[in-house]
């Protein structure tokens, strides 16, 4: 499933998903996580690893880089 999904499916706000995953070393968290959802950035390891444990597998690293069919 797709970050973007996830996070509408559980009404999360991009900055409400931001202090989830624990983004705060960057100067916009909030952008920073709708890159992700846009799919414009892949998440770095440690960050990719919280987005799996968060989402309970839901989203996984192949998520990132498979185009949707």
């Amino acid at each position: 499933m797709k970050l973007e999904k996830w996070r509408e499916i559980h009404e999360l706000s991009y900055e409400k998903l931001a202090k989830t995953l624990l983004i705060n070393d960057v100067e916009n968290p909030a952008m920073q996580v709708w890159k992700y959802c846009q799919r414009e950035a892949i998440p770095r390891k440690d960050r990719m690893i919280q987005i799996v444990k968060i989402t309970g597998g839901q989203v996984m690293p192949n998520d990132f880089y498979l185009n949707d069919k």
